[in-house]
């Protein structure tokens, strides 16, 4: 073999090489990236039935409080809305996987409900209870009532967009 043909056959094994970890790469990677959105589509849907089966203890625990001010009685609970998932959400608006999956309205819910389940809310509600527990003077049971109601209607409304939501993940994941 000559020098030339010696160069010529280095060159292309060279170039092919070169060629075949470019494409390699790319495939590993777009591989890498299907298997992370395809977690984090599963990770968002199981925190959302997590937060469906949260948000039916709420209503059944401000259901028997509005009973509880309604007959008068003390309330001795609170409602702990910080305890609502958020960790994969935040993480799938992060990614940009929420605008993948979900419409505008249905990214803006998400948005109502990320904002209505909060430390301020948890508080609010909370406040209003223990208020009808130690200070009645300061506060008529119409009031607790109307909030609770309120709250419970609330919380219903969300548990449904919830429910669509874990349709629309599951959706996402036969698509692949």
């Amino acid at each position: 073999m000559t020098f030339g043909e010696n160069v010529c056959a280095t060159l292309i094994g060279t170039v092919a090489g070169f060629l075949f970890s470019i494409a390699l790469f790319y495939v590993r990677e777009k591989v890498k990236h299907t298997r992370e959105r395809e977690k984090t589509i599963k990770n968002l849907r199981r925190e959302f039935v997590y937060d469906v089966g949260l948000l039916g203890e709420w209503v059944r625990n401000l259901t028997t409080a509005r009973a509880q001010v309604a007959a008068g009685t003390n309330v001795f609970r609170t409602i702990p809305y910080t305890r609502f998932s958020r960790a994969f959400v935040q993480e799938a608006f992060r990614s940009g996987i929420i605008f993948e999956i979900f419409n505008d309205e249905e990214v803006a819910s998400i948005d109502e409900l990320l904002g209505f389940f909060w430390t301020g809310g948890e508080q609010f509600v909370n406040d209003k209870l223990a208020k009808w527990d130690y200070k009645r003077e300061e506060i008529s049971a119409k009031e607790v009532v109307d909030m609770l109601q309120f709250n419970i209607e609330k919380i219903e409304e969300h548990q449904k967009t919830l429910g669509v939501l874990v349709k629309k993940c599951d959706a996402a994941l036969k698509q692949g």
